[in-house]
């Protein structure tokens, strides 16, 4: 079936769109880690509830999309490329509580005691400007989560010369 309405000789060619591809030093997301089998099967069911919604979202907005295009896009080893990809580019952070910053204010401005039993903010995305930046055991440049957010940024960590490469460390 079709979701589009326009002539074959006026399709845009799909393969120009999937711009993963170029990327091809990226593992497949069952190939990262642990689990082989149960990320491929994870995958393969998340395609076909990825392909499900975004048929149903195009047909209800009407939207000229040729439903193998979708099919195409939700194939698993094109799944299984971005995600590999996402896997190997996210970035943590973690930062303590604001409710733990508070209780720890209280305990130095008094001599009372509170259990410290609140977690840090933890989390993790994809940055896809900081991922650009390639590593190096001696970097200029480290990533920062500024004031205590989700907010990352690329810091200097010496002077950078005009022209030479940022570089990061990988490894904490």
């Amino acid at each position: 079936s079709h979701l589009t309405s326009l002539p074959k000789d006026k399709r845009f060619p799909i393969e120009q769109c999937f711009w993963w591809t170029e990327y091809a030093s990226h593992p497949l997301w069952w190939e990262v880690g642990s689990s082989i089998d149960d990320k491929k099967d994870i995958t393969t069911q998340f395609c076909e509830v990825l392909q499900k919604a975004l048929i149903e979202s195009i047909a209800s907005k009407r939207i000229d999309v040729e439903e193998t295009v979708i099919r195409q896009i939700c194939s698993l080893n094109n799944v299984g490329s971005i995600l590999g990809m996402l896997q190997c580019n996210v970035m943590e952070y973690e930062f303590p509580s604001p409710a733990g910053q508070y209780r720890e204010q209280i305990i130095e401005d008094s001599c009372e005691q509170f259990a410290a039993d609140e977690q840090p903010i933890s989390g993790s995305g994809l940055y896809p400007l900081l991922s650009l930046a390639n590593h190096d055991c001696n970097p200029n440049a480290s990533i920062e989560f500024l004031q205590e957010s989700n907010r990352g940024s690329m810091v200097a960590t010496r002077n950078i010369s005009v022209g030479e490469e940022i570089l990061v460390t990988y490894v904490c």
